[in-house]
């Protein structure tokens, strides 16, 4: 019996930014026109199963194609229902509805379970859910995307994915769980149409095992296939991307193959294209096979759809002409154990085969042919043996207790003669294609001979059951090496994390070393800039207080000169002061300048003498107290330090400490040399360049920060031995043409002795 492909069509609402127009109308409950895309003026008129409008609800929708549909598969039958339309036209909407519209799916399983609780057989449900994305098949059902599964065709032509999850489900709750866990993995992406577009064809799976309670009740196999196809798109319409028009490519072509494949099945071609795309070759027993078939045709309203629109319908027109030839899916039971013929000795004997037939007179009457039996694929205890058991034709007759000879072999009491060479037997086995009608054992006893044999349909369950136990035997090591990869990859992911986190904790270790040297440096460039600060500091406090000693030192040479001019004090208190300890030190060089401009030198010392104690002590008395290798270092030490500021660019500095370093090597003509130039480039505002000094023998080398060769004084006399040494060449060098200087610098000289 035939049964053409039942078409549905579903006109969904008009969206907000979608302006509204009559370019799609629905007459009636079973047509529908549209405009014409190239002549406004003229409309086309299809005809279909059933049509509903903008209002429709997907109860009504349901109630109306759906449900009368879903007792055949109770039946053992095999029900495909399919969405087709152009992207957002409302396909995933219809098929799966949302929690308060719920679509086909939700509706599907309920009312299988509503069956299910109504009848009195034995059903069971196993739940399958697969995508095909870019033409490949993906297994929803599991946690994440594995490989890629290859589709198949059993020995019966029946086309199936391989290693597909199937799952038995016990209610709708639990349904609701594994569907909507499946659903998260399924691919989609937004495009200027949908948010949520379908970048794949979504194929859900019921399978419906019923099995009447009675002993003996063959099974029946039915099947639900939902079938969400992925909408065809205008690439300048939808605005996608080169990763969505890569989908985009791959979905058209495939529902490209799909309107070949009703174009050739409409016109009887012998060659029908369904192994061009995975989606027709899954679908090719709903087109075409032995399903029963529902197209619903999801129609979006519009003008700017009207061509698509007009090619969903003429998809939809000839699909309905195709004729598929339902078929019942029905397996048989296993067979009970047959028991053994009895041998002549009263036990009975098995070959590994049948049961007990009827007599050999029985066969007789019904014309026995002459058969031949392979039983390497029955399972048995004859199993693995590759033999043939052969037997002529048996007539009526009398049986002796020997041996019979026949005239197509040779029978005796418990051996079965293999059929004559060349004579050709046909067999029966696994895979095979002529399979007879029994097998058939001969044993000879005194009161007759019994056939035991297998009918046609017990060998074929026997096969059937072997061809099932190997493939649940192949399935279970399929699943036990999937479950060992998920392992694998479960432990490699754990590997990684770790990995992940060891690399995290050293990027965090090697962040706060990097931040603890970072604030190391700020620490010490914060030090660096404070120890700068009160060098600085230092600095300035210096030049403030060589700034006050050199005022305070003009300042008593004014005052000196004023208390010179108003006149000499008495005798006495000059020679009081004169007479204390602390007053012996004279700095000549003080005294000097005052004895140029005074010639009564006897009442001037008395004078100076008071003044020297009356002030502190400078560089240069500090300078005439010191030992020769004191004074050496001192000089070194503010030597040094003028050259920092020199190279700093600080001549003002570096002459304050070039001067300040003179008294402690007052011979070092060098030394007076480079004063002379600083001061001649801080007054003509150039730049400072070192050149060398005229070659004069001197005990110092100041460029090299180092005194020459000088012999040392005796301990004894050596403090003393380098004042007068001082005090001479001060007295040669600025008072030689004064009268009465050597006479008051062996004045002083003798004081100091004491």
């Amino acid at each position: 019996m035939s049964a053409p492909v039942r078409i549905a069509c579903r006109v969904r609402p008009f969206i907000n930014t979608e302006s509204r127009d009559d370019s799609v109308e629905v007459l009636d409950n079973s047509s529908l026109s549209v405009v014409n895309p190239v002549d406004a003026g003229k409309r086309f008129r299809f005809n279909f199963t059933s049509v509903h409008n903008q209002d429709a609800t997907q109860e009504q929708v349901f109630e109306a194609d759906v449900r009368p549909l879903l007792p055949s598969v109770f039946t053992g039958h095999t029900l495909t229902i399919f969405a087709y339309g152009v992207t957002s036209s409302g396909k995933t909407h219809t098929m799966q509805g949302s929690a308060t519209q719920p679509g086909i799916i939700p509706r599907v399983m309920e009312a299988l379970f509503e069956r299910k609780v109504n009848t009195r057989a034995k059903v069971s449900f196993e739940l399958s859910y697969m995508e095909i994305y870019k033409d490949d098949v993906f297994d929803l059902m599991v946690a994440t995307r594995g490989t890629k599964l290859p589709v198949r065709e059993d020995g019966k032509g029946k086309v199936f994915v391989a290693n597909l999850t199937e799952t038995p489900i016990e209610s709708t709750d639990e349904f609701d769980t594994h569907f909507i866990a499946a659903c998260k993995g399924r691919s989609v992406a937004a495009t200027n149409f949908n948010r949520e577009s379908s970048r794949s064809h979504a194929i859900l799976g019921i399978k419906v095992s019923v099995t009447e309670n009675y002993p003996g009740a063959p099974t029946l196999t039915g099947k639900v296939n939902l079938v969400d196809l992925a909408g065809s798109e205008n690439n300048k319409m939808t605005g996608n991307d080169s990763i969505r028009m890569a989908e985009s490519a791959a979905i058209n072509k495939s529902l490209s193959v799909l309107g070949q494949v009703v174009h050739a099945l409409n016109q009887r071609a012998s060659r029908i294209p369904y192994r061009d795309s995975k989606l027709t070759r899954i679908l090719q027993d709903a087109l075409g096979g032995s399903s029963i078939s529902l197209l619903i045709c999801n129609i979006a309203p519009g003008a700017k759809f009207k061509q698509d629109t007009l090619n969903t319908l003429n998809f939809a027109s000839r699909t309905k002409e195709i004729e598929n030839r339902p078929t019942v899916n029905q397996q048989a039971p296993a067979p009970a154990p047959a028991p053994a013929p009895l041998s002549s000795s009263g036990s009975r004997r098995s070959l590994g085969i049948g049961r007990p037939r009827a007599s050999l007179a029985t066969s007789a009457s019904h014309g026995s042919l002459p058969i031949s039996v392979s039983t390497s694929g029955i399972p048995g205890p004859s199993a693995g043996h590759s033999r043939r058991l052969s037997m002529g034709a048996v007539g009526t007759r009398h049986v002796s207790a020997g041996p019979t000879t026949t005239s197509m072999g040779v029978v005796g009491t418990s051996r079965i003669q293999p059929p004559k060479k060349g004579r050709r037997a046909s067999s029966v086995g696994y895979g095979s294609q002529s399979r007879r009608s029994s097998v058939s054992s001969v044993n000879g006893s005194a009161g007759g001979e019994v056939i035991v044999g297998l009918t046609e349909e017990e060998m074929q369950a026997r096969i059937a059951n072997a061809v099932e136990a190997a493939l649940a035997k192949r399935e279970d090591e399929l699943r036990e090496k999937a479950r060992e990869e998920v392992r694998l990859l479960e432990e490699e992911r754990k590997r990684l994390e770790q990995e992940q986190k060891r690399l995290d904790d050293e990027l965090k270790r090697q962040e706060e070393e990097r931040k603890r040297r970072e604030e190391e440096k700020k620490q010490q460039e914060e030090e660096e800039r404070k120890r700068i600060q009160e060098e600085e500091e230092r600095r300035r406090q210096e030049r403030e207080i060589l700034k006050q000693q050199e005022e305070e030192w003009q300042r008593r040479r004014a005052a000196e000169a004023e208390e010179s001019h108003s006149g000499p004090p008495s005798y006495t208190s000059v020679a009081a002061a004169s007479s204390h300890p602390a007053n012996r030190t004279m700095d000549v060089e003080m005294a000097t300048p005052s004895v140029r401009r005074h010639a009564n030198l006897s009442l001037l010392t008395p004078r100076v003498d008071i003044l020297d104690q009356s002030r502190e002590p400078t560089d240069a008395e500090i300078a005439i107290n010191m030992d020769y290798t004191t004074r050496k270092k001192v000089a070194k030490s503010l030597i040094k330090r003028a050259r920092i500021y020199q190279q700093q660019n600080d001549l003002p500095t570096a002459l304050q400490y070039y001067v300040k370093a003179q008294p402690y090597a007052a011979d070092n003509l060098k030394l007076q040399h480079r004063i002379d130039k600083i001061r001649e480039a801080i007054e003509s505002g150039r730049p400072f360049a070192p050149s060398p000094p005229p070659e004069e023998t001197s005990r110092y080398n100041c460029d090299s920060l180092a005194f020459r060769t000088m012999p040392t004084p005796s301990r004894k006399r050596g403090r003393m031995s380098a004042l007068h040494e001082v005090t001479n060449s001060a007295v040669e060098d600025e008072d030689a043409d004064m009268p009465g200087v050597d006479e008051l610098g062996m004045k002083r000289r003798r004081s100091l002795e004491y």
